[in-house]
């Protein structure tokens, strides 16, 4: 192939992905995906740290979203190879059930 011909082809190629991500970007993003605006929930600030767990053994990754007020627990599970879920809290609530002084 002469560099003539290569240019050619990777001139077709970038434009054909050009065309894709022009067509990406126009089309709705679906409620699942990232960036979706979900109704009642605003897009989340999250924050991730590991640590130990409280009860059991192992550790944990600890993932907060600061605009939402949530929290969640998740472990990593080598039989299934997967996050699995171990908790869920709910901020405000817990703030607005927290004992005064």
């Amino acid at each position: 192939m002469s560099v003539v011909n290569v240019r050619k082809v990777l001139i077709g190629v970038n434009a054909a992905l050009l065309l894709a991500l022009a067509g990406m970007s126009a089309w709705p993003a679906g409620a699942s995906q990232p960036g979706a605006a979900v109704p009642g929930r605003d897009r989340g600030q999250y924050t991730m740290v590991t640590g130990r767990m409280a009860t059991g053994s192992g550790d944990a990754v600890y993932i907060v979203d600061a605009v939402n007020r949530e929290l969640v627990a998740l472990r990593w599970d080598n039989s299934r190879r997967a996050l699995v879920g171990v908790g869920y809290r709910n901020l405000d609530a817990d703030g607005a059930t927290a004992p005064t002084r």
